[in-house]
C-alpha cells in the first residue's frame, strides 16, 4: 500500500491479492467436496462425449438435463466414435437443434445427405459425419457441444440454429423462465451446472 495524506491506500494489485486470499479457503472446500462426490460416483456425467472402452466415445444422454428440466429434456442421437480421427478421414461435426439433427427421423437429415454425397464424390476419402445436433436446444447448449468437438480433431463444423435462440434454454420467449438473463450470469450458471 501506498500511503496517501497519512492513511495507506492499497493500490490495485494488493485489492486482488487480497480477494483472492479471501476466496481461496471457499474455492478450496468448494473443490475438496467436488472431487470427494466424483470420486464416490455421486451425480452424473455432464459433458456430450463419454468415454467407453478406452479410446471410443458415445454420446450422453443426460446432457441436456443441464439446460432444462430432466423430463423436458431430449437425448441426443446415439452414436459411438473413435477419440483419434482415422487416418485418411475427414471428420465433420453437426451441430445444431431439431433441423440439423433430421427430427422426426435422423436418417434422412442433412447430416446423412451430406456423407452420402461427399463419399459418392470422393470415393478415395472416408467421410466421417456426426451429427451432434438436439432437438429443444439452443446456441448455448450447442456452445458446449462444439467447444467438446474441437478435441476430437475435426476438420469442419457445419451450425445450422434458427428459431430456438428465441423459445430454447435461456431465450426470450422460453417456458422455462419469463425474463432473459444476461450473457455473463447464463455462462456462470452452465459453468456452475457441471459440479456434481
Amino acid at each position: 500500500s501506498l500511503p496517501v495524506n497519512g492513511k495507506s491506500r492499497a493500490t490495485p494489485r494488493a485489492k486482488g491479492w487480497r480477494v483472492a486470499l479471501m476466496l481461496l479457503p471457499g474455492l478450496l472446500v468448494l473443490g475438496l467436496v467436488e472431487g470427494g462426490l466424483r470420486l464416490a460416483g455421486v451425480g452424473y456425467p455432464t459433458a456430450f462425449f463419454i468415454a467407453r472402452n478406452g479410446d471410443t466415445l458415445e454420446t450422453n444422454e443426460r446432457f441436456a438435463w443441464r439446460f432444462m428440466p430432466r423430463e423436458l429434456a431430449r437425448d441426443p442421437l446415439a452414436f459411438r466414435m473413435a477419440r483419434r480421427k482415422p487416418v485418411n478421414t475427414v471428420r465433420i461435426f453437426i451441430l445444431g437443434e431439431s433441423a440439423a439433427q433430421g427430427f422426426p427421423d435422423a436418417a434422412f437429415g442433412f447430416g446423412r445427405i451430406l456423407e452420402l454425397m461427399l463419399r459418392a464424390r470422393h470415393p478415395e476419402r472416408r467421410f466421417e459425419v456426426i451429427n451432434t445436433a438436439m432437438t429443444a436446444v439452443n446456441s448455448h447448449a450447442v456452445r458446449e457441444i462444439a467447444l467438446e468437438c474441437l478435441r476430437y480433431e475435426p476438420d469442419l463444423l457445419l451450425v445450422y440454429c434458427g428459431n430456438n435462440e428465441v423459445v430454447g434454454p435461456f431465450g426470450p420467449g422460453t417456458v422455462f423462465q419469463s425474463w432473459m438473463p444476461p450473457m455473463g450470469f447464463i455462462r456462470l450458471q452452465l459453468g456452475l451446472s457441471r459440479l456434481r
